[in-house]
């Protein structure tokens, strides 16, 4: 499994490869979390909370949900593993070319580490068999379900053929990774419907909302009425992309209560440090009582049709993106060229789905935008 963030075996000037926030943190928001750090640093010298009082207090306020319906994480990672272990799924759907973070969870819960390459769902015809299932209970089985290209790889209607009573578990990310386009809501409150009648567990992983364009367009639904409405739901969201804070690792998922008390017994006691629960509440704080986000997502559709405009005139093709990061298609290696300027990109060919050719990098500020913009072109000359 291969990231973004390879800064560790690369010279590199500046990274495009990893989806963060590109707006630096106002001074005020910048104390808070500086402060909620040192904090974290002095009580290391005790457990943490194991039922995370005060994170999950604030996260309520910010979330305007109840308290025994939220539960944080080190991360999204590790809560789609506890996700995946809680459901224990036999046949688990899941759309392409999507995070690859999702089938490495799958595959370090599989016993069978190549079970899960044989089946696919072609979405010109969705009729599919599963094959012996019964023998690979415990085992989780992927069953893939394609994109399309004349789409921008963006979900549609399609998916909804796919969801029958042999599908345990599906996958879905608004916005989705590696294209950036948020789901539209109609088509998710359809593929919500139809899994709850069908009893399909569905892990809707927003790690990005909050960069995204829907957050300044609120849905008429919100996560509580969705977690009431529907208790096969899992909603996972993060503020390590948000606050451009990877190194700490905080996500939390928002469920029905008593899928959050099945989803604890598959976590450790203690899996957030003090210092993450400390930061992550000042996090949950500046969600709640600043304007950040809305200047964030102002500043990332700004840059975002800038980098959107630039690349299509430099002869690419570039996929329609609601949120902080950019697909486009490219003939050239432009990994490689970029690299040797001290500029990091995304190489997606090991996303399945797209292969070799696809390439996606992240909004950052305008003066790092102009720079890659220049270092590409210079690649032509």
């Amino acid at each position: 499994m291969r990231h973004g963030g390879d800064i560790y075996r690369n010279k590199v000037n500046i990274d495009f490869s990893v989806n963060l926030s590109p707006l630096p943190l106002p001074d005020a928001a910048s104390d808070m979390i500086g402060s909620a750090m040192l904090t974290g640093l002095r009580e290391a010298k005790y457990y943490p909370d194991p039922e995370q009082y005060e994170v999950r207090t604030s996260l309520t306020g910010s979330d305007n949900v109840d308290y025994g319906c939220i539960y944080a994480g080190s991360g999204a990672s590790e809560l789609i593993m506890a996700c995946i272990r809680a459901v224990n799924p036999v046949n688990i759907l899941m759309p392409l070319p999507c995070y690859t973070g999702y089938i490495h969870a799958v595959n370090a819960l599989n016993s069978m580490p190549d079970r899960s390459t044989n089946q696919a769902i072609n979405t010109q015809n969705t009729a599919y068999k599963i094959s012996d299932a019964a023998s690979f209970a415990g085992n989780p089985q992927i069953i893939r379900y394609f994109l399309k290209k004349e789409n921008d790889y963006r979900l549609t209607g399609d998916i909804l053929t796919c969801l029958t009573d042999e599908i345990d578990l599906l996958f879905l990310t608004d916005p989705w990774n590696p294209c950036g386009a948020n789901i539209e809501d109609d088509l998710l409150m359809a593929i919500l419907n139809k899994a709850h009648d069908h009893r399909i567990s569905v892990i809707l992983d927003q790690s990005f909302l909050f960069m995204s364009d829907k957050i300044t367009y609120p849905s008429s639904v919100s996560a509580k009425e969705l977690i009431a409405q529907y208790d096969n739901l899992f909603i996972i969201r993060s503020y390590t992309k948000l606050f451009a804070l990877p190194g700490i690792r905080m996500g939390y998922i928002i469920s029905a209560k008593s899928n959050i008390t099945e989803l604890k017994k598959q976590l450790p006691e203690w899996n957030l440090s003090s210092v993450a629960a400390r930061t992550m509440t000042a996090c949950s704080d500046i969600v709640r009582n600043t304007s950040y986000i809305n200047y964030n997502i102002s500043l990332i559709i700004k840059e975002r049709d800038y980098l959107t405009e630039e690349l299509k005139k430099s002869g690419f093709r570039v996929f329609h993106s609601d949120t902080a990061f950019i697909l486009f298609e490219s003939g050239y290696n432009l990994y490689t060229g970029l690299l040797n300027h001290g500029i990091l990109i995304r190489d997606c060919s090991d996303y399945e789905g797209l292969g070799k050719g696809f390439y996606r990098i992240a909004v950052k500020d305008h003066r790092s935008n102009v720079l890659l913009i220049d270092s590409i072109r210079s690649l032509f000359q």
